[in-house]
């Protein structure tokens, strides 16, 4: 899943966002939060947490037999009740 989160300003009500070239998706969501300097975090989480986002969009995807073997061992723990 690619993801981007960055912050704008608006002019008369509009935005205007532009994607990277490499974006893969044709659709997308947006959602719209008022932002307030006053919630932006210290630099050093910011960098953790840019770190952290980093790491899971860049980390190993299943594969269809780890799916597989997840899936079957699931429905072993949602039988236990």
């Amino acid at each position: 899943m690619e993801a981007l989160r960055t912050i704008h300003k608006t002019e008369n009500n509009y935005l205007n966002i532009s994607i990277p070239l490499n974006f893969q998706s044709i659709y997308v969501e947006v959602i719209v939060l008022p932002y307030s300097k006053k919630d932006e975090l210290s630099n050093e989480n910011t960098t953790f947490k840019n770190e952290f986002q980093e790491m899971l969009l860049n980390g190993p995807t299943m594969t269809t037999e780890d799916e597989a073997f997840f899936i079957e061992k699931q429905k072993k723990f949602t039988q236990w009740k």
